[in-house]
């Protein structure tokens, strides 16, 4: 007996915490899709790629959220090769770091239903780039990538979906060769 009354307490305390959905500190995990693009390259097109991170927001109505994220870029443009255009698949994958400033708006009083808006600068380090016409010189991708990010995101008790725009700011392949990425993502709060 005097075992199950430790355990009781503890789930009896886990719900009333669970229940709090408008917490100071939370985590979430979140994984969904992006689809990018080179900018300021002729005939390039976006593709689907992947986007996987987690994040931790401390703040209520004014938030500060850092992310760790791994991002999977994908994208067709065309190349030069012994002088004949040819069109690249390229697929990158960036761990990236958001640091953002948001606000969040309640939809009801106990704040279990929510929207959020958020902007700030995002870091990338290049973990690997491929294409697939195998020519893809690594000394021609920037191994660190500095992006500006803006978002909204909703929040429905546990579950979170958000929205974002990923605008490069440093070249990411060759000169003058930039990223544009927008990305939907779904996750759950702890």
């Amino acid at each position: 007996m005097k075992k199950i009354i430790p355990i009781l307490l503890f789930f009896i305390s886990v719900n009333v915490y669970s229940r709090n959905y408008n917490r100071f500190v939370t985590f979430t995990f979140q994984s969904g899709i992006n689809k990018s693009r080179f900018i300021n390259y002729d005939g390039s097109t976006g593709r689907i790629g992947s986007i996987n991170n987690v994040n931790l927001r401390i703040g209520r109505k004014h938030f500060i959220q850092v992310v760790g994220e791994l991002s999977i870029y994908q994208s067709k443009a065309p190349q030069l090769i012994n002088n004949t255009p040819v069109t690249n698949a390229f697929n990158f994958g960036y761990f990236t770091f958001p640091f953002l400033y948001g606000y969040r708006i309640g939809f009801n009083d106990s704040k279990s239903y929510a929207a959020r808006f958020y902007v700030g600068p995002e870091t990338g380090l290049l973990l690997w780039a491929k294409d697939k016409q195998n020519i893809l010189n690594q000394d021609n991708v920037k191994k660190l990538l500095f992006n500006a990010l803006a978002g909204v995101g909703l929040d429905f008790k546990r579950l979170t979906v958000d929205f974002s725009f990923h605008q490069a700011m440093t070249n990411a392949y060759q000169l003058k060769t930039k990223w544009q990425v927008i990305s939907l993502s779904t996750g759950w709060k702890f």
